[in-house]
């Protein structure tokens, strides 16, 4: 559980000290994993969390907005796994950089609306208040690329 915390603090917080450290953690697991991976499933998950793409959601917006809470509705009840949250107002004044969530800041709304910001990597879609979009950008998944090279094996 630890690993996976760990690398979930290191997207929200875009540092990969925290990756670095659960992969540690990950890397010193690995071999008891082999034997009995029923009882390691937590560093299973964590370990395919670090192997596929993560992906950053910033939803920008008041809480009590309906759009905001449409939005976070649908994030908590869909399956997405490899994902991180983050919900605020806007911060763009550098001397409130270091009380909010990396991952929330500079992320200003558009035209007003809640506005939801899908990254993976630091890399982010156009941000979108449109509510389809949204859901278009969070359910996207890459597929792992040993798993592309296997499926090709077999064609």
């Amino acid at each position: 559980m630890s690993a996976l915390n760990l690398l979930k603090l290191g997207d929200l917080s875009l540092s990969n000290d925290f990756k670095q450290h659960a992969g540690r953690i990950i890397a010193a697991e690995g071999l008891k994993v082999v034997g009995t991976p029923e009882v390691y499933v937590q560093i299973l998950i964590a370990l395919e969390y670090l192997l596929d793409s993560s992906k950053e959601v910033a939803v920008i917006g008041p809480l009590e907005h309906p759009a905001t809470k449409q939005i976070i509705s649908y994030l908590h009840r869909s399956f997405l796994p490899n994902q991180v949250i983050s919900v605020g107002l806007p911060v763009e004044e550098d001397g409130l950089a270091n009380m909010t969530v990396p991952l929330i800041f500079n992320k200003p709304m558009l035209k007003g609306q809640p506005t939801t910001y899908v990254c993976e990597n630091n890399i982010c879609q156009l941000p979108t208040s449109n509510f389809e979009k949204i859901k278009t950008f969070t359910a996207t998944a890459k597929t792992y690329s040993w798993y592309q090279s296997e499926l090709s094996k077999t064609e």
